[in-house]
């Protein structure tokens, strides 16, 4: 149990630097979500929720497998749906 609370300690630090990151980004106008690095911890996370069966495939056309995570959402999607989200929601 202490264990996953260090991880999960860990996690919250890591989103946090990432978040704060994203925000200079922005700030800069220069923001593309593909080119913010990743955490090391948050990209574990992140894989060991993609191989949840229920996190395999897409939540929203049910057929494609995941490739990508709508954080806003909380979800998974495929390749598809997330250029159809980004394009319709920015």
């Amino acid at each position: 149990m202490g264990a996953d609370l260090a991880i999960q300690t860990q996690l919250q630090e890591a989103i946090a630097l990432s978040q704060s990151n994203a925000i200079d980004l922005i700030r800069q106008s220069q923001f593309k979500s593909s080119e913010i690095p990743i955490p090391e911890p948050i990209k574990n996370y992140l894989t060991n929720l993609m191989e949840d069966g229920y996190n395999r495939y897409c939540i929203d056309c049910k057929t494609g497998i995941t490739t990508h995570c709508l954080v806003a959402y909380g979800s998974f999607v495929c390749r598809d749906c997330a250029v159809r989200h980004r394009v319709e929601f920015g």
